[in-house]
């Protein structure tokens, strides 16, 4: 999930619930008695109910549309939560490198190999515990993205830059390309429970 699309869900779930809150509130004041003798009184009247029910049946349209409209957001909703950043194409140019835009065409590289590789040889440091490597951007501006658990005590900043001499290197050389953003996001395992005994 990006963060565009963290802010609309904040933005979205603060206002529906702000909404619900104070209907809920307000529904709840009133069936204590909050309003005096507004309790037992009807939501509207029965002029009102007349007036929506036998003289306004495009009301009804409107309704159905306004429906409508609000399940087609709520479906673009959940359409947008089941994105992921992930790249699974690299755009790549004639020479082999990453497609700059101007080329005669791009050719496409699956992301996977060549995240695979990055991970296994990350793994492969001494203190790392795993290793999570995912292509993000644009299939022609890739970025990588690495998260690496290390073991407690092993200092991130030795890891960061084997990573950054070796294994940045090596893709880079591999993609025929200086450019390539990374994010590197560590994590610290944590160390086993000790295990008591009684005898």
């Amino acid at each position: 999930m990006s963060a565009r699309t963290a802010r609309g869900n904040r933005l979205g779930l603060g206002i529906t619930g702000s909404v619900l809150l104070i209907g809920g509130g307000y529904a709840g004041a009133r069936s204590l008695g909050a309003f005096g003798s507004a309790r037992s009184a009807p939501i509207y009247t029965e002029r009102v109910a007349n007036w929506i029910h036998l003289q306004q049946s495009w009301l009804w349209i409107a309704v159905a549309v306004v429906a409508i409209m609000v399940a087609v957001l709520a479906l673009r909703w959940l359409i947008v939560q089941l994105r992921t950043e992930r790249l699974a194409q690299i755009a790549l140019d004639a020479d082999g490198g990453i497609d700059p835009g101007n080329g005669a065409g791009p050719t496409d590289l699956p992301s996977a190999a060549l995240t695979a590789a990055v991970g296994q040889e990350i793994d492969g440091y001494p203190g790392v515990r795993a290793v999570k490597v995912h292509m993000a951007g644009k299939p022609d501006q890739p970025e990588l993205r690495v998260e690496v658990t290390i073991d407690p005590g092993v200092d991130p900043a030795r890891i960061r830059a084997r990573i950054a001499d070796e294994a940045l290197t090596h893709v880079r050389t591999a993609l025929d390309s200086p450019r390539l953003p990374t994010q590197i996001l560590f994590a610290v395992a944590r160390p086993p429970r000790s295990v008591r005994t009684y005898l």
